[in-house]
């Protein structure tokens, strides 16, 4: 007697019949998930609170939360966030104060924290010489955004981690792309360290 694989007994592939949304995720999951969200909302005493409840000492590990965003003007399409952690998220969402509580109170690695995940999955290249702005991620968000209160504070605490020749190239690229789009001209007419 021939017995049957446990997989001939259900209809296709395993994994394709699996409702992923009722999978209980493990606490230390959940808690990140709670974070990151709490920094959309803008929530800042409600993240500070619990990480410190949770004797959380670094965030470069907190991630998890796939949101797709269009409007950062430095990316050619959507960007997913799964691979963010929350100093991503709070520069993006412009939340100075849980960047200051995270860089100053919590001391967090920026070397290792503010530049972008060396992978969002297997196919993504890792290689920071063709691709600088990974370096810069944090700094380009909130160049991006806007905001010169966030971008000096990130210059001023990270100023021996980001690398000059990438500054002054991609930010040679935004000034002319924002002041073309001002003046409605293409002519390059900014050399950051001229």
């Amino acid at each position: 007697m021939r017995l049957g694989s446990a997989r001939s007994s259900v209809r296709g592939s395993f994994l394709a019949n699996v409702d992923y949304q009722n999978i209980a995720l493990p606490s230390q999951l959940k808690n990140y998930q709670e974070i990151l969200t709490l920094i959309c909302k803008h929530e800042t005493e409600a993240v500070k609170e619990m990480m410190r409840k949770l004797s959380i000492t670094e965030v470069v590990g907190i991630r998890g939360l796939n949101m797709e965003i269009n409007d950062i003007g430095f990316e050619n399409g959507p960007v997913e966030t799964l691979m963010w952690n929350p100093l991503h998220f709070a520069v993006y969402f412009q939340n100075l104060e849980l960047v200051q509580y995270m860089v100053k109170d919590m001391r967090i690695n920026l070397g290792l924290t503010a530049p972008k995940s060396n992978a969002e999955s297997e196919k993504d290249p890792v290689n920071t010489d063709r691709y600088p702005e990974d370096k810069l991620l944090t700094l380009l968000l909130a160049y991006d955004r806007k905001d010169p209160q966030l971008l000096k504070l990130l210059l001023d605490e990270g100023y021996r981690i980001w690398p000059s020749k990438s500054i002054e190239t991609l930010l040679t690229e935004r000034l002319n792309a924002d002041i073309a789009e001002l003046t409605d001209d293409s002519t390059p007419m900014v050399n950051v360290l001229a």
